[in-house]
């Protein structure tokens, strides 16, 4: 049961909207059959950086009841890195 809970949590997490991911190529993949490559590439950076702000987001606000989740910033650093990286 714990295999398959963190193999179901992995799984969610690819398929994240952000250019470094699966549901990131996904997404390019579909916004390529609407729109140009470039039109695209600017679409998949900005949902990227607008999926990283909302886990910083996230974060902070669980920063602000008296939480911390370090793996919301985690993710929201490794989403901006490799959106700015992957040229």
């Amino acid at each position: 049961l714990v295999h398959s809970a963190t193999q179901l949590i992995i799984g969610c997490f690819n398929l994240l909207p952000a250019k470094s991911l699966d549901g990131g190529a996904l997404l390019y993949n579909f916004l390529t059959d609407i729109f140009s490559i470039e039109k695209s590439e600017i679409l998949i950076k900005a949902i990227s950086f607008i999926t990283a702000f909302i886990f910083l987001t996230l974060g902070l606000l669980y920063i602000k009841n008296g939480e911390i989740n370090f793996s919301l910033f985690i993710l929201a650093i490794y989403i901006l890195i490799f959106t700015i990286i992957k040229n």
